[in-house]
């Protein structure tokens, strides 16, 4: 008889933590859609918004630089490697020459 009246007080217990966990989801789902639909509208009124990963709409924003910025990040990079390649050749040549016969 104690084990029924304490199986019973389980179940009941158990019954009233999921509907508290389902109205907890609930509720963030609410807050999510909420959430998603001010962000749409954020995204749709900012035409310049980029997102890094365009397939995923949760994804950090990118930021775009101006052209010449760019441009110049990328000769200076360009120059860089074309300086490293030479130089590793140059350094392969002289141990290819002055290396003991």
């Amino acid at each position: 008889m104690l084990q029924a009246r304490a199986l019973r007080s389980q179940i009941a217990s158990v019954k009233k933590q999921q509907a508290g966990n389902v109205m907890a989801k609930k509720k963030e789902l609410k807050a999510a859609r909420t959430l998603g639909s001010e962000l749409h509208q954020t995204m749709e009124t900012s035409n310049e918004v980029e997102l890094c990963f365009p397939a995923f709409n949760n994804s950090c924003r990118r930021t775009s630089r101006p052209e010449l910025e760019t441009t110049f990040i990328y000769i200076v990079l360009s120059t860089i490697t074309v300086l490293t390649v030479v130089l590793n050749l140059l350094v392969i040549i002289s141990i290819a020459h002055f290396r003991q016969k």
